[in-house]
């Protein structure tokens, strides 16, 4: 026998429960930054530097009271760059962007550009907070190194041919080119060029940048980066961080341990 006023009970139940699964369903979807609160632009501008000149391809600098060291090429990817926060000793981690390329190649003695501005990058909706530094990876995340430029629409930082090997299947994660005068006797000899092109995935490095980071509501924050290749040949007391005249080249995979070791040096170039 047919029960109207049980029927009625169970029809408003179902009803009930649909309009708050869809309620539920639409507040995920269309709110997505509801919890996130204040969020900003987060610029990072990278600034290639020699000590603290302004570093420009072509030009002479110091390395040494009697070697002068020149730049031809200098250039790298960065990715999965994220502002670091200490939260009871362990380390949140928030995204400002993926992957880029940073290339100064441009930058030379005779045409220096806007070298004093840097190259930039901007990170969209990144929460406001107080953070305590900069976590970048140096080179291709090994999912996206086993990809290749064709895959990539011009202006992509993954669609430069130039920074791909087709023989490893890798990208070079750096390219670092110049000559240093090892003779000191003023002139920069074909035998004195220096070439380290970087890559593979297990040459993939992190470098952690700490300082403090307070990102405030409505404002827009830029963080500049020094980038300073004095400290890829020399540590602070101004003693070889490597003997480069020694190895001058690298542009095999089957260097590897120099590979591994040059961009554990690389990591210690950057600072706030």
């Amino acid at each position: 026998m047919f029960d109207k006023e049980r029927f009625s009970v169970k029809f408003l139940s179902l009803v009930l429960s649909g309009l708050l699964f869809l309620t539920l369903q639409t507040g995920c979807e269309n709110n997505p930054d509801d919890d996130l609160g204040p969020i900003v632009d987060v610029e990072i501008n990278f600034k290639a530097q020699f000590d603290d000149e302004l570093l420009l391809m072509r030009k002479n600098y110091q390395l040494d009271d009697s070697t002068e060291i020149r730049f031809t090429r200098v250039s790298f990817y960065v990715s999965d760059v994220v502002l670091l926060k200490n939260i009871n000793g362990e380390e949140e981690e928030t995204d400002v962007f993926d992957l880029q390329l940073v290339d100064f190649t441009d930058f030379t003695e005779v045409n220096p550009g806007n070298v004093a501005d840097g190259i930039s990058f901007v990170g969209t909706n990144v929460p406001v907070d107080r953070y305590d530094g900069i976590k970048m990876g140096l080179g291709v995340p090994a999912d996206l190194n086993r990809t290749s430029p064709a895959k990539y629409d011009s202006g992509h930082p993954l669609a430069s041919s130039l920074h791909y090997w087709q023989g490893w299947q890798s990208y070079m994660f750096a390219m670092i080119e110049g000559a240093i005068d090892f003779n000191g006797d003023g002139n920069f000899d074909s035998d004195e060029n220096f070439l380290y092109h970087l890559g593979s995935d297990d040459a993939y490095e992190s470098t952690f940048i700490y300082d403090t980071l307070t990102l405030e509501e409505g404002k827009n924050p830029t963080f500049e980066v020094k980038v300073d290749l004095r400290r890829l040949f020399r540590k602070t007391d101004g003693t070889p961080v490597f003997d480069a005249s020694d190895k001058k080249t690298t542009h095999n995979p089957d260097d590897f341990a120099f590979i591994s070791q040059l961009m554990l040096y690389f990591s210690q170039v950057f600072s706030l």
